[in-house]
């Protein structure tokens, strides 16, 4: 499986993968990181229909004009809004002149004549944060939700097991982690990392279970005992 990754250009290409003795390797994006972001910007842009008004629209431009940028932004939100992973990439190309990403925000620039021919270019900024995670940076766009955000099915199935083997050593159905974990057929090891998710705080717990927990809150974090 190959992974792909967007690097600063200032960055020495072979820094990402292999940085030389005593250089702090540069930060890198997962793709995926990026391609799922810009469609939620450019979704929240082009619904935004009194901000394109205000943005691009020529003073004193009569209704017509405004009616039409609405129905112009509305026809364009199919793309990056669509549920098909291909049209939502063609969004990301053909949309945006060019997306930078910068150390706390990313201005998204329209395609001259997206909207109108009589309107002027629109960019859009929005604030973001990049928290890095050992070799990979993670992006947090501030405020930014998709709306269909899901849980993660190996965390759920993670804090599901925690509280079942937790349950079962205290009604004594098995007396140490060992006899679980040849019960449920799986490692003693795991089975010593998985437990302690049996005592996440409340909120965590809830918020992992409805897929509203951090973005940077990982399964890997928590079962090394960060991101609590």
């Amino acid at each position: 499986m190959r992974y792909r990754y967007y690097v600063s250009p200032d960055q020495p290409k072979r820094q990402a993968d292999a940085p030389s003795p005593g250089t702090a390797p540069g930060p890198r994006l997962a793709a995926a990181e990026v391609e799922d972001a810009i469609p939620v910007l450019l979704k929240r842009l082009l619904r935004d229909h009194d901000g394109l008004v205000a943005t691009v629209v020529p003073p004193r431009a009569n209704l017509d004009l405004q009616q039409m940028i609405h129905r112009r932004a509305d026809h364009l939100t199919e793309r990056p809004a669509s549920d098909n992973p291909v049209a939502r990439r063609d969004a990301v190309l053909t949309l945006p002149q060019r997306v930078d990403l910068r150390d706390e925000e990313v201005p998204l620039p329209l395609q001259p004549q997206t909207l109108s021919d009589a309107t002027a270019p629109v960019t859009v900024t929005r604030p973001l944060s990049l928290r890095r995670r050992g070799a990979e940076t993670k992006l947090i766009i501030k405020g930014e939700q998709p709306a269909d955000l899901q849980p993660d099915p190996a965390m759920v199935r993670a804090v599901a097991q925690a509280h079942r083997w937790w349950r079962d050593l205290l009604d004594k159905r098995y007396a140490t982690m060992k006899e679980v974990a040849q019960a449920y057929r799986t490692d003693e090891r795991y089975v010593a990392r998985i437990i302690p998710l049996a005592f996440l705080p409340d909120e965590l717990t809830r918020d992992i279970l409805n897929g509203t927990q951090p973005p940077e809150t990982t399964l890997v974090e928590l079962m090394a005992g960060e991101g609590i």
